[in-house]
């Protein structure tokens, strides 16, 4: 199985353990990762605005070689949180392991996407997107 499968399933039976509506433990282990980001912005990301969010948030997306590589960073403890988990799902996978937008899928099964308010949802929903964009092959029509 692909890796970026495998490890979005990881970070989904991780929320499933902590009961499926137990949004406050979800959260609280989303805050819980925040101390393996920087304490303020690495100037590098400062371009990466995701500007749907409510909070100070940045993301970026990239190829490098066959590996898809992401980094990011809030002032948000849930963002942070988000993002941290994002980097451990797709950091250094191969990025053509994603055939369509519908192989990110972690932020909809785990009922993530609809438990966050409406602008960190567009947050995250951006982050996704500069993911799917780079790594999925567009179909013209």
């Amino acid at each position: 199985m692909k890796q970026i499968i495998l490890n979005q399933n990881d970070f989904c039976d991780v929320l499933d353990i902590l009961g499926q509506d137990a949004w406050n433990d979800k959260f609280t282990y989303l805050v819980g990762l925040n101390d393996m980001l920087p304490a303020i912005c690495p100037e590098e990301l400062l371009p990466y605005r995701i500007t749907t969010c409510q909070s100070r948030t940045y993301f970026n997306a990239w190829k490098e070689g066959k590996l898809l590589r992401v980094n990011g960073w809030s002032n948000s403890p849930v963002q942070r949180g988000i993002i941290i988990s994002m980097i451990d799902m797709f950091d250094r996978t191969y990025w053509y392991e994603l055939n369509e937008d519908s192989d990110v899928f972690f932020h909809e099964r785990s009922g993530l996407i609809d438990n966050l308010t409406p602008l960190r949802r567009e947050g995250l929903r951006e982050m996704v997107r500069r993911i799917t964009v780079l790594c999925c092959p567009v179909e013209l029509k």
